[in-house]
């Protein structure tokens, strides 16, 4: 009888939730407009808040499809325009096929392979902290050098559960894996900034749209970076371990003998992996004026993985291939959380489409907060607010937004704007907090058997508060500093 009970209340709780959601997206819009949005800035924001209120209580999925259809019904464009903008994204592309990637090499057992190889190092044999360390480390090396960390996360992700398989560890137990994975997504957060990629060199764009003055010289900004990410990543891991106090025992009392002598398609795959990792380093190590290097940035982050999976599927190890794409695709790809990031991305872009009024009204509720500040806590305060609505919004339209905001008020403030667009290049892309903060962020948030989304809250909001303080109180005077 109480076991019927249950099972009535979890189906009625199913779709009530349901009904919540449609009810967001569909009657949202009915509200009263509020500053400078417009009626299809209503439509569109009911439509994204509703999606993530779906995939926090729900699903990755019908949030995802009932969003694109909405979206599709409103003046932003036509169903299947909207559907063709959501898989066109280069992001969701580079996503894609780093999961095909992952999935040639899970599909050879390579990740378990190098889990068992590393967790019976003898140097790291009995210590878990340093253990831990190493992992992050790679995952952050990585990251910096090659600007993209995608396909180095999924491939460590599954290192991380073949360890903790390995040392008895359960996710729903103790909290190790579920730290890892999450701190793996915050070093691509920060890790992809200190390389000369996109991150730097979208803000500094918008930047010098404004102020032609502006010149981010790479040495300078490298060893900035590698100061200021180090403090950012440090603080972050150690307060969650501190906070959530995970058992790591298990690690230290493991013993695991050295795995078996690795395959001959493993060790194929895992020369492809190193090739994989030279050709992205390429663009960002050797002059920008060699025509190698010119010809090889054609190529970018997806031509580089189309190049690793096209050898892994055209090299042969005793008459046979060392991947098949069916069967990679097929381990690799994993839907969900993919499409979500998807219309989180496509619908984020809408959100803050000069035709939402999204945007201009911001701007209008912001700037008379500032006036009349020192400027040290002007500048804590755009930072600080950067860091909020990147969480919230496109990390582009935010930096362009209180870059606007800076150059309005710099006069008036006292303030130099240079060292503050220095950290606002970080404050910018940390964002991990939503499903709609960043595409790696969606993807975990679609892996609910890896990790709840209660954790990612938790994680994301100690990172959060941790990364604030560092900019605020490190991160802009060591700017003034370097760039004063």
């Amino acid at each position: 009888m109480t076991q019927t009970k249950n099972n009535r209340q979890t189906e009625m709780f199913y779709w009530l939730k349901i009904v919540l959601v449609l009810a967001i997206q569909i009657l949202f819009r009915f509200l009263p407009n509020f500053g400078q949005v417009t009626d299809l800035g209503m439509s569109i924001l009911g439509i994204f808040l509703g999606a993530i209120v779906g995939w926090c209580i729900c699903d990755a999925a019908w949030p995802s499809i009932t969003a694109i259809l909405l979206l599709g019904m409103t003046d932003y464009g036509t169903i299947s325009g909207i559907f063709s903008t959501l898989f066109s994204n280069t992001a969701l592309l580079i996503v894609m096929l780093s999961f095909i990637f992952a999935g040639v090499i899970l599909s050879c057992g390579l990740s378990d392979w190098l889990g068992k190889w590393l967790i019976s190092r003898k140097v790291l044999r009995g210590k878990p902290w340093l253990l831990t360390f190493c992992i992050i480390l790679t995952m952050y090396i990585g990251t910096a050098m090659c600007g993209s960390g995608t396909a180095i996360m999924i491939l460590l992700w599954e290192v991380i559960y073949s360890i903790a398989n390995q040392a008895g560890i359960r996710k729903e137990t103790n909290r190790w894996p579920t730290i890892m994975v999450f701190s793996l997504l915050y070093v691509i957060a920060i890790g992809q900034i200190v390389s000369w990629g996109t991150a730097p060199v979208a803000v500094i764009g918008l930047a010098q749209s404004i102020d032609m003055e502006i010149v981010l010289q790479p040495w300078p900004f490298l060893l900035y970076g590698m100061i200021v990410s180090s403090l950012l990543l440090g603080t972050s891991i150690i307060v969650n371990f501190l906070i959530f106090r995970p058992d790591i025992t298990p690690l230290k009392d493991t013993y695991v003998e050295e795995p078996p002598k690795i395959t001959k398609q493993q060790k194929a795959i895992l020369y492809i992996v190193a090739i994989f990792m030279v050709l992205m380093l390429i663009p960002s190590m050797l002059p920008a004026k060699w025509a190698f290097v010119q010809w090889m940035r054609q190529f970018g982050t997806i031509g580089t993985l189309l190049i690793a999976i096209g050898a892994a599927l055209i090299v042969r190890i005793d008459g046979k291939p060392v991947a098949v794409f069916n069967a990679a695709a097929a381990k690799g790809v994993i839907w969900n959380p993919l499409f979500m990031m998807g219309t989180a991305l496509t619908i984020a872009g809408a959100l803050t489409s000069a035709e939402t009024g999204v945007t201009e009204t911001l701007s209008a509720w912001l700037l008379p907060l500032f006036s009349g500040m020192a400027p040290f806590w002007f500048a804590a305060m755009i930072i600080l607010l950067t860091i909020i609505f990147t969480n919230l919004l496109n990390n582009i339209v935010v930096a362009s937004l209180f870059l606007t905001i800076v150059y309005s008020l710099k006069d008036v403030i006292g303030i130099d704007p240079y060292p503050l667009v220095i950290v606002m290049i970080y404050s910018c892309y940390l964002a991990v907090l939503l499903p709609s903060s960043n595409p790696m962020t969606a993807f975990m948030f679609g892996n609910k058997d890896k990790i709840k989304n209660t954790d990612i809250f938790r994680y994301a909001l100690v990172s959060i508060v941790t990364g604030s303080l560092v900019l605020i109180f490190i991160g802009y005077p060591l700017a003034c500093v370097f760039y004063g």
